[in-house]
């Protein structure tokens, strides 16, 4: 598992299930007073242009969103309010 603060709204998570391939990304909030912008994105590296998101106005989370990403590297982040945080060619293999 990996993760990315997203300023002080709350965290974007990264997981990867070896035995089938699949990454799983999810933003998750800190607090949970009413909807607020939130995304989680994810899409491999080297052969797609298209980012698979769950976007929206959210109370406590975004996602989870997932990428079958086996032997290839991802890239990821999230995005909680304006706080965004992101990686590209992460967690190869």
């Amino acid at each position: 598992m990996d993760s990315l603060t997203l300023g002080n709204e709350g965290t974007v998570f990264l997981t990867y299930q070896k035995s089938s391939g699949n990454n799983c990304v999810v933003s998750i909030r800190n607090g949970t007073s009413g909807p607020i912008p939130m995304a989680a994105l994810s899409r491999r590296s080297a052969d797609s242009s298209t980012w698979i998101s769950d976007e929206g106005d959210f109370t406590t989370c975004a996602g989870p969103v997932w990428v079958w990403a086996k032997g290839a590297c991802m890239n990821w982040g999230g995005v909680i309010n304006g706080g965004y945080g992101h990686r590209e060619d992460d967690h190869c293999g």
